[in-house]
């Protein structure tokens, strides 16, 4: 399978992330904890992700705004300066992908 890479000016790079749940006319259901069974909610998930991230997740607004740290990351090119690079990590969503500090 071939790859395709796009490549952006810094001027080109997105600032906000579009969140598909804003134009939704049907959301989906929320996940459900493994042992209650019960959707979960922020305190389920804290313990996992950041505050930030989980506020990401149940938004509903259309524009998101990117986080500074991840535009950074991006203007060094996205993933290829991370390869291998004990103190990060790729986290996938059902919707996104971040690239996250390990590191305290």
């Amino acid at each position: 399978m071939s790859e395709t890479k796009i490549l952006l000016t810094e001027k080109e790079m997105p600032t906000k992330w579009y969140n598909i749940q804003a134009d939704m006319p049907n959301l989906p259901k929320p996940p459900l904890h493994p042992g209650t069974k019960q959707p979960v909610g922020p305190d389920d998930l804290s313990p996992i992700f950041p505050m930030g991230l989980i506020e990401q997740e149940v938004s509903r607004e259309r524009w998101i705004e990117i986080p500074e740290e991840v535009q950074e990351i991006y203007r060094l090119g996205g993933r290829l300066p991370f390869a291998g690079h004990a103190g990060w990590k790729r986290l996938w969503t059902h919707r996104r992908r971040f690239i996250i500090s390990t590191r305290g």
